[in-house]
């Protein structure tokens, strides 16, 4: 099988990779979470079999790009998209098995591939398998004695949230460590606040009240958003947008909620990434906090 629907109880992050089997725990807590499904692990062993890839080799990652999918692969992640995601686009996230570990992050290491549709799908695919062959992610499996078949890749497949405002948020704050929730957002596709491509909004909510303490207006100066034609593109932000918060009070209350939720259920401090869409939240993403990045 090389497919599964995203919800709880589906196969564990050996099969998954963590992104994904995080987010599948999250399914069964009555929060919005797009429609989707994850492309396994064993997708992408019969992908590399088939085609003959070393991930050892120098050019691994080219080797994926260019590869040539099994009949019976395609067939199935044809009939999953159709099944959760069609007629709309979707949202392709790597999902690594080593990913979000204790002593290191691989966060920003693997590629996401925004408003993908079905003729692009399989290049999105192909685009997160040949990300885990980046130098930084080569360099700290040398560096740790693994060997690069140690570190599989699923992938998340979800209908795309056509953002009108999105971002992250901390159960703790990343940079004092404070037990207090820090919000970081702007307006379109969260990829603007994940890449630092913008200075963003910033809220500060407390834990226990949601009192928000503090909202520090960021320049916004940049909008990600879907193409017409598929993909992203980054437009200027009008004026009267970049002079106002991309979050209500209320919404950034209703995010820190939902952090607080995720936070008790993991039983440890958390990130997510979130959307509004037609003022409805979604929670596109939520793991635990790790250690360092590297």
């Amino acid at each position: 099988m090389y497919t599964v629907g995203l919800v709880a109880g589906t196969p564990s992050s050996r099969t998954l990779g963590s992104k994904a089997a995080s987010l599948a725990t999250l399914t069964n807590l009555d929060m919005r979470i797009p429609s989707g499904f994850v492309i396994t692990t064993a997708a992408q062993r019969q992908y590399l079999a088939f085609n003959q890839i070393d991930l050892r080799d120098s050019d691994a990652g080219e080797q994926i790009r260019t590869g040539r999918f099994p009949d019976d692969l395609w067939d199935e992640i044809s009939a999953a998209y159709d099944a959760h995601i069609y007629p709309r686009p979707a949202a392709v996230r790597s999902s690594a098995t080593l990913e979000d570990l204790a002593d290191a992050s691989f966060a920003g290491q693997y590629e996401t591939v925004l408003d993908v549709h079905r003729d692009a799908l399989l290049d999105a695919i192909k685009t997160c398998w040949a990300s885990q062959c980046g130098p930084h992610v080569t360099r700290y499996l040398q560096n740790h004695g693994l060997q690069p078949e140690e570190c599989l890749m699923a992938v998340i497949v979800q209908q795309m949230v056509n953002a009108d405002a999105a971002g992250v948020c901390f159960s703790i704050n990343p940079v004092t460590g404070a037990n207090e929730i820090v919000i970081n957002a702007n307006w379109g596709l969260g990829d603007s606040v994940v890449s630092a491509l913008v200075m963003p909004d910033m809220f500060v909510v407390a834990k226990d009240t949601r009192e928000v303490l503090q909202q520090v207006l960021g320049d916004k100066e940049w909008i990600t958003k879907p193409r017409p034609d598929g993909g992203i593109e980054q437009v200027a932000t009008d004026a009267s947008s970049r002079n106002k918060f991309c979050l209500t009070p209320s919404e950034a209350q209703e995010v820190a909620d939902v952090a607080c939720r995720i936070e008790r259920h993991l039983g440890m401090p958390v990130d997510l990434e979130f959307a509004y869409q037609d003022h409805l939240l979604f929670i596109l993403q939520g793991r635990p906090i790790t250690g360092r990045r590297v």
